[in-house]
């Protein structure tokens, strides 16, 4: 509920009363606010479980009329030695109406948990325990075939499922109007899950009997390895733990190896950007000192140019029969200077080129290098000599080519090959008789 005070406007306040109201007069409205409920159309509506619930309860009564019938005649025939009395009839009366009192009551109880909202657990499981009697001595007094059997349990099974479920869904319901995420797993549910669990386990144990008869050995080794796996050693720790310690420690040290790695390359790669910076930064100070040097060059000729027109011009008043020969003169002073400034530009774009090919060199360098480093780490020494003498032809060595210096590179090589000099001279032959074949296996 919310109170709302309007003051409103007095005469004094050069403004006429509103709503009806004097001067001096205040209104308060009143406005009840009531919580609207959200509505979920994923659950089953309410008529429709009273109707559910009115067709269980007709079946309760007749499974129960069934049912009670059945108790009192096997109680009828085992509460006495002897001649049957009244008071033997009365006690069996008594003892066959005790589990469908006593699983109605738990029903109530648990109906009434569920309309509240409530867990009604310990009344189900009363509901359960009653079922088991009730299911016990029909079963007991039912004749011993499959089909008496079978007749004794259909009223208790069907009872026991029908209010089991109602109670569930009244609960579901209950909780849905009440906005509560709340559920209950019926018990008959986990009735059966364990007697299906407890099928499969003996199952188990059948098959291990019979792989114990077929293969007592390794089933023997088996259970050992399984009891020295998962016994304890000392308290808190087994074998499988410690070996699974082992593990997780070999991969925090194989992530540290990895991670210094990494790092080491990182590093690497730092130092030879740095590098190569360093040496980009210095290739245009060079061109800008060049550039600077042309632009100074353009200049002293541009002056020394003007000095010699306007010399020209003065003389020219004085000599004006000597003006064809100077202008002819400063024609081709004109040219010099212009063939110049085009040796100056053209020394310009040659060190552009130069520059972007000693860019180019340096990349390819450290390829060749990256893959020499690969070929010595991987390659066998024939590959390696080869390598090398293919790197002889790159640096532009004058001894690649010649066979006369092939023994002098084979004694350099032998000793970083781990080879004879006679081999590695081989090696070098045969890769100069035949440049273009794949490098051999390890002799």
């Amino acid at each position: 509920m919310f109170g709302l005070s309007l003051k409103l406007t007095e005469p004094r306040d050069d403004g006429p009363p509103r709503n009806g109201a004097t001067d001096g007069q205040r209104i308060t409205h009143v406005l009840h606010h009531r919580p609207v409920k959200i509505r979920t159309g994923d659950r089953l509506p309410g008529s429709l479980l009273v109707g559910a619930s009115l067709l269980v309860v007709a079946a309760l009564i007749g499974a129960g009329i069934v049912g009670y019938e059945a108790q009192r005649l096997f109680a009828l025939a085992h509460n006495h030695i002897g001649p049957e009395t009244e008071a033997d009839r009365l006690r069996a009366v008594i003892i066959a109406a005790l589990p469908d009192v006593g699983w109605v009551a738990m029903a109530l109880v648990a109906l009434v948990a569920a309309l509240r909202g409530q867990s009604s657990l310990r009344a189900r499981v009363g509901v359960v325990v009653f079922f088991g009697l009730s299911l016990g001595a029909q079963v007991l007094y039912a004749p011993r075939t499959l089909e008496g059997i079978l007749v004794a349990i259909i009223a208790p099974v069907a009872m026991a499922w029908m209010l089991e479920t109602l109670v569930v869904e009244v609960r579901r319901w209950a909780a849905a109007r009440r906005g509560l995420t709340i559920d209950e797993t019926p018990i008959l549910t986990g009735v059966l899950r364990a007697a299906v669990g407890l099928v499969r386990a003996l199952l188990g144990i059948l098959l291990w009997l019979v792989r114990l008869v077929l293969a007592p050995r390794s089933t023997f080794d088996g259970v050992r390895e399984w009891v020295l796996d998962t016994a304890p050693i000392a308290p808190g720790r087994s074998l499988a733990s410690m070996r699974a310690a082992e593990a997780a420690e070999r991969a925090a040290m194989a992530t540290a190896d990895v991670e210094r790695i990494r790092k080491a390359e990182a590093e690497a790669r730092a130092a030879i950007e740095a590098r190569a910076a360093s040496e980009l930064e210095a290739l245009r100070a060079e061109r800008e000192q060049a550039e600077r040097a042309a632009a100074q060059e353009v200049a002293r000729v541009r002056q020394e140019a003007e000095a010699r027109l306007q010399a020209m011009a003065e003389a020219n008043a004085a000599e004006q029969a000597e003006h064809a020969n100077r202008i002819a003169d400063l024609s081709r002073e004109l040219a010099t200077v212009r063939a110049e400034l085009d040796r100056a530009r053209a020394q310009a774009a040659r060190m552009e080129r130069a520059e972007a090919m000693v860019q180019q060199l340096r990349t390819d360098l450290s390829t060749a290098q990256e893959t020499y480093s690969l070929l010595e780490r991987y390659a066998g020494a024939r590959a390696i000599a080869r390598t090398r003498y293919e790197g002889l032809r790159l640096a532009g060595d004058p001894r690649y080519g010649d066979p006369a210096y092939l023994s002098e590179l084979a004694r350099d090589w032998a000793p970083s090959l781990h080879r004879s000099e006679s081999t590695v001279r081989r090696y070098l032959a045969d890769h100069l008789a035949d440049p273009h074949a794949a490098a051999g296996g390890e002799d």
